[in-house]
């Protein structure tokens, strides 16, 4: 916009100032009153425009500059939040096997118990295993639900 500006402006606006000046003098007339007009009509010159062409050259350079940085920024901050959500989503699997087999262990154990084959510790042992499983899974997948959200927050959704 700057460029642009300075294209089209290629001189500065004319001027026009009015002054009124009281004088006393020892004639006379004891006061005279002397009104100035003055006209400033600018022309287009290089060297008014050449540093302002410059000025907006630079400044175009520098934000397509810091753009470009930006945008590998958020394409990083992306691929990041995208390698997050996979690896969050293959815990998940891990922790619902974990969960599965620790309900199996459990129910067995329940099982061998209630039969007399196994003793209380050890049913309290596959009993706080489920539940040590049990929320291993719930926390992973929350923490799947917050690495989606990671990444749609860098697409540039707003949470």
């Amino acid at each position: 916009a700057s460029l642009n500006l300075v294209a089209t402006t290629n001189r500065d606006g004319p001027e026009i100032g009015v002054g009124m000046f009281r004088e006393r003098s020892r004639a006379v007339n004891p006061f005279e009153n002397i009104v100035t007009l003055r006209l400033r009509i600018p022309f287009a010159t290089e060297s008014r425009n050449a540093p302002r062409v410059a000025a907006a050259n630079v400044a175009l350079m520098e934000a397509e500059a810091q753009a470009d940085l930006e945008r590998e920024r958020l394409l990083a901050e992306l691929a990041s939040a995208e390698r997050e959500a996979q690896s969050a989503a293959a815990n998940v699997g891990l922790a619902q096997s974990r969960r599965d087999l620790a309900t199996d262990n459990r129910r067995l154990t329940v099982r061998a118990f209630d039969l007399g084959e196994a003793d209380f510790p050890t049913r309290l042992r596959a009993q706080t295993e489920f539940f040590d499983a049990e929320l291993a899974a719930r926390r992973a997948a929350t923490e799947l639900q917050r690495a989606r959200s990671r990444v749609a927050q860098a697409q540039g959704w707003m949470p």
